[in-house]
Order: structure tokens, then C-alpha cells, then sequence
């Protein structure tokens, strides 16, 4: 293993040594966790109202807890809407969701919109702590600058991976107190078979937190930064599918859209392994997204 490498590896394992040490491992896994079972306990809330619906229209009494009239759920108008626009419109993908647990594809969706900007925030704070207080001076005796970047994105990314699959449990746990034949094994499998998805997802967002960390020694202007940077990439994204823009600017536009992890969420959705290509892409454009702050680490006064 070649030095420079070798360097990175040892950053990233002291990135995550120190994290627990300081408790915001814990308080990153906590977070996701939150919103994922916070979210998981609205989807159920809906589907109670949903399934009361259904069984208003049956003449059935109604439930106090979600899941006695899934299979009638499904059938419902309104449950389908929904799900169709989960899945972009896509009626086989549609088919294969309403295969799998409902909390699975909620949770899914849910980490999609939350989880940029949550990875957005933990990667700011990378390197500009210690930028601010001089601290990273004594890994500078050691290692260079690029391999104390790179391992601290190593780290990170670790951490949201540890964030990601912990999830899992929080949602389970909903889906086992907040639903009734909801059978454990499946509900826990399908989970942990899209937390692979989930982590590759908020690695390129988790970079943009990295470059912002480089640019400031000032943790909160970093961290602003790359939130904007997150947002920025959903609107950019927004208007390039929306079709706003005219003439060559749009075909610009267009040509530069797979630069935007966006541009790929709907191939990580679906059977098999065709996630694996967005995945790639993704880490990727992540260590692309890093790399675009070193310029201005490169040549700080450290």
C-alpha cells in the first residue's frame, strides 16, 4: 500500500475514533434516526386515514391501527397517485413497489430529500475546526494536505454509512408497534436493502460539505455554504426538467445534468442491481465535489 494512501486510511480511522470520542458520531446517527422514524410514523398516520377510507367505502369497521386493509389500500385511487409519483410514473416500478413494504419505499423517499443536506452538514465541519483553532497543524507534521482531505471524507462517509443502516432500526421498530400484519423479516430485509442505495446517495452531498469546509475557517459560514450547495443542485435540477430555459441554453443545460446526483435517482429505484451503476457514478462525483475546495486548502496558511 502505497504512503500517500496509506496516510488517508490512518486519517480516516482517527476521523472515526475522534467522532466517537466527541459524541457526534452518535449525534449523526441519532439525527438520521429521528427523521427516518419521525417520517415513518407520519406515513403510517396517512395510511390509518387511508385504510378508515377504504373502509368507510366497504362498510367495514374501521381500525385504530394501520395495515389490517393494506391489500384494499392498494386498489384505493389516492394510495396510487402517490405511489405512481414515488416511482416517477413508472407502472412496472409501480407494480414492484406495491410488492414491497410500504414503510420500505417511505423510507426510501424520505432519505432521498433529507439526507443531502444532513451529509451536506456533517462534511463541513471536515477540516474547518481545525483550520480555525491551527489544530491541524500536527497531522500536517505527518501527512500531507491532500491526504488529511481525503481521509477526513473518508471518515465521514463511514459515519454516514454507520447513520444510514442504523436507521433501519428506528423505521423496523415503527413498522413492528405502528402496524399490524406487517411481517418482520420482509419489513427488515427490504429496509437494509436499500440502505446500500440510501449511503452511495448522500456520498456526492457529503463532499460539497467537505469542499465548503476548506473554503472557511469559520464552521457555521461552511456549513451555510454547502447547505446552499445542496439546494442549489436541487433547483438547478428543477429547472433543467422543467424546460424554462430557451434555445442553447437548455441544450447546455442538458449536457451538464448528469454532473447533479439528481440527474440519477431514478435509476437507483427498482429490482436487481442496475443501483450499482448510480452508485458508482455517485462516489464518483463525490470525490470530484471534494476536490473542488483544495485549490484554496492547497495554498492556506496553515
Amino acid at each position: 500500500m502505497t504512503g500517500p494512501v496509506r496516510d488517508s486510511l490512518i486519517i480516516a480511522r482517527y476521523m472515526l475514533a475522534r467522532a466517537l470520542r466527541t459524541r457526534s458520531a452518535l449525534l449523526l446517527v441519532a439525527l438520521f434516526g429521528l427523521v427516518a422514524s419521525g417520517s415513518a410514523y407520519g406515513f403510517t398516520r396517512i395510511l390509518l386515514v387511508l385504510e378508515n377510507q377504504v373502509a368507510r367505502v366497504l362498510r367495514v369497521p374501521q381500525t385504530e391501527t394501520p395495515g389490517a386493509l393494506m391489500d384494499a389500500v392498494k386498489t384505493d385511487v389516492d394510495f396510487l397517485d402517490m405511489m405512481r409519483a414515488m416511482v416517477g410514473g413508472d407502472e412496472a416500478l409501480l407494480q414492484w413497489a406495491l410488492e414491497l413494504p410500504l414503510l420500505t419505499v417511505t423510507h426510501f423517499w424520505t432519505g432521498l430529500g433529507t439526507l443531502p443536506f444532513i451529509a451536506a452538514a456533517a462534511g463541513a465541519e471536515a477540516v474547518s475546526s481545525d483550520i480555525h483553532d491551527r489544530s491541524i497543524r500536527f497531522e500536517l507534521v505527518r501527512a500531507g494536505r491532500l491526504e488529511i482531505v481525503a481521509g477526513r471524507f473518508l471518515g465521514l462517509s463511514l459515519l454516514l454509512g454507520v447513520a444510514v443502516f442504523g436507521s433501519t432500526l428506528g423505521v423496523w421498530a415503527v413498522a413492528m408497534l405502528g402496524m399490524i400484519n406487517n411481517p418482520p423479516l420482509e419489513q427488515m430485509t427490504t429496509l437494509l436493502s436499500m440502505s446500500p442505495r440510501l449511503w452511495m446517495w448522500c456520498l456526492p452531498f457529503c463532499g460539497l460539505g467537505v469542499a465548503a469546509s476548506q473554503l472557511t475557517a469559520n464552521v457555521n459560514l461552511a456549513r451555510l455554504i454547502a447547505l446552499a450547495a445542496v439546494a442549489f443542485t436541487w433547483i438547478a435540477y428543477g429547472v433543467i426538467e422543467a424546460e424554462v430555459l430557451e434555445g442553447w441554453m437548455q441544450a447546455v443545460a442538458e449536457s451538464v445534468q448528469v454532473l447533479l446526483p439528481q440527474a440519477w435517482i431514478g435509476a437507483l429505484w427498482g429490482p436487481g442491481w442496475g443501483w450499482l451503476t448510480p452508485a458508482g457514478v455517485f462516489v464518483a462525483l463525490a470525490w470530484c465535489a471534494w476536490s473542488l475546495g483544495y485549490p484554496i486548502m492547497a495554498r492556506r496558511n496553515l
